[in-house]
């Protein structure tokens, strides 16, 4: 992802105006942006945390705003971040057992705190959209 940036000093409303969502291509770009964070944040680049703090609150104030989820349930959450990412349950085998993601799914479980964290990273959104 890259950002037409004058030469002169980036100033930080500068850098805060580039970074706001205002189609689905740019959500897209920031999504993509974010992983790229994310593998510097896990490769042991600190700096990059703060960056990584913005533009993820950027991206879920996009979502609250366009993507609203009050008749949702963690089934249905999982079910659709599962589908849009094409996974199957193996594939979630590093968050838990294929038989407790098919509880999950089917509405006898809800995650644990820790599969929550565990999917929110994964699918690189809110937590609080699988409780």
């Amino acid at each position: 992802m890259s950002y037409a940036v004058p030469k002169e000093e980036v100033t930080t409303s500068h850098f805060m105006t580039s970074v706001q969502i205002k189609s689905v291509a740019d959500y897209e770009q920031r999504l993509e942006y974010v992983e790229t964070l994310m593998d510097r944040v896990n490769g042991g680049d600190d700096l990059a945390l703060p960056l990584l703090d913005y533009v993820s609150k950027v991206i879920e104030a996009y979502e609250d705003s366009h993507y609203a989820v009050e008749d949702s349930t963690p089934a249905r959450m999982l079910a659709y971040y599962m589908e849009h990412n094409g996974h199957k349950q193996k594939d979630l085998a590093d968050i838990a057992t294929q038989s407790v993601i098919s509880e999950i799914l089917n509405g006898k479980r809800v995650p644990t705190p820790e599969q929550v964290k565990k999917l929110a990273v994964k699918y690189h959104t809110n937590p609080v959209l699988f409780i």
